[in-house]
């Protein structure tokens, strides 16, 4: 998809190689992707990108990341995480769109099981398996108390400073109703939400017209602004 992505976008694309669970559970991960983010910001001419046209996107748990990141971007990091200074401050400008696919937003399941969990199980990826790699990530659900852990704990008027979401949720996958509630809740905090969802589809198969015009416009809206 990040080749995809990269042709119909015709935008710079950068790959993020973040440590992973169990091995390096939360908030390694997180703080790699967030740490990365902060270098291209800074480092903006290097790359020849504008730093008012950065976008953030990825798939599942890369759709969580993205999530995350788009809240890092306006609120910075939560104290007690990262390393301090400049690390921690907001990016500035925030980023341009955070494009979530069939993301995963409440790791710590603060809202239980949607219905969709449930219903989509027999593709593969059942509850119980969520729940379990969720485990990995998070050994700790204590911890999970920030919007670092589960964007779903930003209070409204963090949620209404958020970038303009695009998110794309297919409608046979176990993860969309959280994607959906998530993207709904932003979009009564008052921030610009459009959502995409693909006739069908689900984290196994994303071969359709719905994911190319996601695309499109992810890239329409980087090349307008």
């Amino acid at each position: 998809m990040k080749l995809f992505s990269a042709y119909l976008t015709k935008a710079v694309q950068v790959g993020i190689d973040y440590r992973l669970a169990p091995e390096h559970p939360f908030p390694a991960g997180i703080l790699d992707c967030w740490a990365v983010l902060k270098y291209f910001n800074a480092h903006h001419d290097d790359y020849g990108v504008d730093p008012a046209r950065i976008a953030v996107t990825g798939t599942s748990a890369g759709g969580y990341f993205t999530t995350v990141l788009g809240a890092l971007s306006v609120h910075g990091l939560p104290k007690g995480y990262g390393w301090g200074g400049e690390s921690a401050k907001p990016l500035h400008p925030p980023l341009l769109v955070q494009a979530p696919v069939i993301p995963l937003v409440d790791v710590s399941f603060s809202r239980g099981a949607t219905r969709s969990m449930f219903r989509f199980g027999h593709h593969g990826l059942t509850f119980v398996g969520i729940q379990w790699m969720a485990n990995l990530y998070l050994p700790d659900m204590s911890k999970c108390d920030t919007y670092l852990c589960n964007p779903w704990l930003q209070t409204p008027e963090e949620l209404a400073k958020l970038p303009h979401m695009l998110v794309y949720v297919g409608t046979a996958d176990v993860l969309r109703d959280d994607g959906i509630a998530y993207a709904e809740h932003s979009r009564n905090a008052g921030i610009q939400v459009e959502r995409f969802s693909g006739w069908g589809s689900h984290g196994g198969c994303l071969l359709d017209d719905e994911i190319d015009r996601f695309h499109l416009r992810l890239a329409e809206i980087i090349h307008r602004n």
